[in-house]
């Protein structure tokens, strides 16, 4: 939550459950996986998407330099998943609680260079609800993290969430259909 001016003008929960479970150097299965979403502002009570597939990595690749070692990952996810979507309010004839499926895509870039004390990530994650194609639904983020001590980073963080057909509320207006996020944080590493 975050306040301007004494106005609230974000309220947003995202957390997000990832696994990978290794067959080969470059496959893997997904057995479970998933994001819940708290979002007033977007009229999302809660969105929950859990489910399973597959990813690989495209290419992984460590390059050395003189006086330091840079390291590129790329690897893309797809799958099959189910979404609950409970809104705050709704106008009448809208089902609440909502229920569909979807088909995930995702793909994920880090780049780690000046011997791991640089990192930058870039992820991006596409839930194409085929059931209701208005309720899809995609998250991007960006990262930059650097190293300031082995405890501790510096950590600039872009999110984006857009919705295809945001559901209206109770009283008629309709959410934006994209939303950005700013955070600037300090870090620590519990190792």
């Amino acid at each position: 939550m975050a306040y301007t001016d004494g106005e609230l003008n974000v309220n947003r929960h995202l957390g997000e459950l990832d696994t990978a479970l290794f067959l080969w150097d470059h496959f893997y299965l997904i057995p479970i996986g998933g994001q819940l979403l708290h979002d007033a502002f977007q009229n999302v009570k809660l969105r929950a998407t859990p489910g399973v597939g597959a990813g690989v990595y495209v290419f992984k690749k460590t390059r050395q330099r003189r006086k330091h070692t840079n390291q590129f990952e790329w690897d893309m996810q797809s799958g099959l998943g189910y979404q609950f979507l409970r809104l705050i309010s709704t106008v009448p004839g809208v089902d609440n609680p909502q229920n569909d499926g979807f088909i995930m895509f995702r793909t994920h870039w880090k780049l780690e260079f000046l011997n791991d004390n640089v990192e930058l990530t870039i992820d991006w994650r596409t839930n194409l609800v085929y059931t209701s194609f208005g309720s899809t639904n995609h998250t991007g983020t960006a990262d930059v993290s650097v190293e300031i001590t082995d405890m501790f980073n510096f950590v600039n963080s872009f999110l984006f969430l857009r919705t295809r057909d945001p559901e209206p509320r109770s009283d008629g207006t309709v959410p934006k259909k994209n939303d950005y996020q700013v955070v600037v944080s300090l870090a620590i590493k519990i190792n």
